[in-house]
């Protein structure tokens, strides 16, 4: 009679405080779709529309440079004056190491760009907006792979 007793009190304790349903399905992580990455040329318009008139002005212009450009020489002037600009004048990060990075792509230097993907690497931290988190990654991550191409024993 106690271990009836006992069993019967241990399923309805059990039924009572047990869990009833099952796990929560874990969703499934998603690659983002290409409306949701983050576009530096939009985000480049944007940051020239905000600037002062003499400064959007400059950045246009270095902008008009970096596209008019014919020959691998001018374009790599161009890219660097737009990277100085955007660091210096701005002090906007994005355009800067856009720029950078289009710079050092052209260059095809191991030494740039490493130096480029370091320096979306380092933002890369202290970013809170996940689209730009993940722009930066994947720029880093194309910039390294380009620089193992270079040299596959770094």
């Amino acid at each position: 009679m106690i271990a009836v007793v006992s069993a019967v009190s241990l399923v309805t304790i059990l039924f009572i405080f047990g869990r009833t349903t099952g796990p929560k399905p874990v969703p499934a992580k998603t690659t983002p779709e290409k409306s949701q990455l983050f576009n530096v040329h939009t985000y480049i318009e944007e940051q020239i529309h905000q600037l002062p008139a003499r400064q959007s002005a400059v950045a246009e212009k270095l902008a008009t440079a970096v596209s008019a450009s014919t020959s691998p020489s001018q374009r790599l002037a161009s890219l660097q004056a737009a990277a100085r600009f955007w660091a210096d004048s701005v002090q906007s990060f994005e355009p800067f190491a856009y720029y950078s990075a289009e710079a050092a792509k052209l260059e095809n230097s191991e030494k740039n760009l490493t130096f480029a993907a370091q320096l979306f690497l380092e933002n890369l931290q202290n970013d809170e907006v996940e689209r730009r988190r993940t722009w930066k990654a994947l720029q880093a991550k194309d910039l390294f792979e380009r620089s193992l191409i270079i040299n596959p024993d770094n």
